[in-house]
């Protein structure tokens, strides 16, 4: 039996099983509970149909509730600053109908991101980080059903998020305090088949936007 062979090998699969128990030491898992508010001004604008009238349509909107929401990620540390990770999440919010008046509903919607974090000690248990997610969120919204389908259509679009926080290691678990800046995009697809002289094909399309506030409170374990 050749025991040089064998001491590699053993060597080999303990290099190996060391490299990896450090790689799952770098890697962490976070959750986030999260609240939304609209802020800025809303603005409409007027969009065309075949030139031959037009039609007045959201461009920035407000949400008349905040969003509420838990987000999840797995993260993994590049190096002692940088991490980067992946997510998604549930987030819901309550409003009204934008086409009828006194009709409301809960309006779910699914992030899913990429997360890039730059983190840096200030002391011993005390840390502060900024977050930068980018991804889709999935909505499907519909609502005035007819024979032919929905009137009304709303879809989902780019997530743009900037957050800064505090974290505060205790034990194997990180507390996190984040505040930060949030753009949704929205698209609509909607009949004008309620319109008289108008069928349910004649389609418009637009999107529009919000600028959302948001804060979270975080546990990074």
């Amino acid at each position: 039996m050749n025991y040089n062979y064998l001491i590699v090998a053993l060597l080999l699969s303990f290099l190996t099983i060391e490299s990896t128990a450090q790689d799952l030491e770098k890697v962490f898992f976070e959750v986030d509970a999260v609240t939304k508010i609209s802020i800025g001004e809303t603005k409409r604008e007027n969009i065309s149909y075949q030139t031959i009238f037009s039609i007045d349509v959201p461009r920035i909107s407000h949400h008349e509730n905040p969003i509420y929401g838990l987000n999840f990620s797995f993260n993994y540390r590049l190096n002692k600053n940088i991490s980067a990770g992946i997510g998604s999440g549930v987030n819901f919010v309550f409003e009204q109908r934008p086409d009828f008046q006194n009709e409301y509903h809960n309006k779910i919607m699914l992030p899913f991101f990429v997360r890039l974090r730059y983190q840096t000690e200030i002391s011993n248990n005390l840390s502060f980080l900024t977050d930068l997610n980018t991804g889709y969120q999935y909505i499907d919204f519909k609502h005035g059903h007819t024979e032919k389908g929905y009137l009304f259509q709303e879809s989902g679009g780019l997530l743009l998020n900037l957050d800064v926080g505090l974290g505060l290691h205790v034990s194997k678990f990180t507390p996190i305090i984040k505040v930060g800046y949030e753009l949704n995009q929205h698209n609509h697809q909607n009949s004008l088949g309620w319109i008289t002289n108008y069928s349910y094909d004649d389609i418009i399309e637009y999107t529009n936007y919000y600028h959302l506030l948001k804060f979270s409170l975080s546990l990074s374990l």
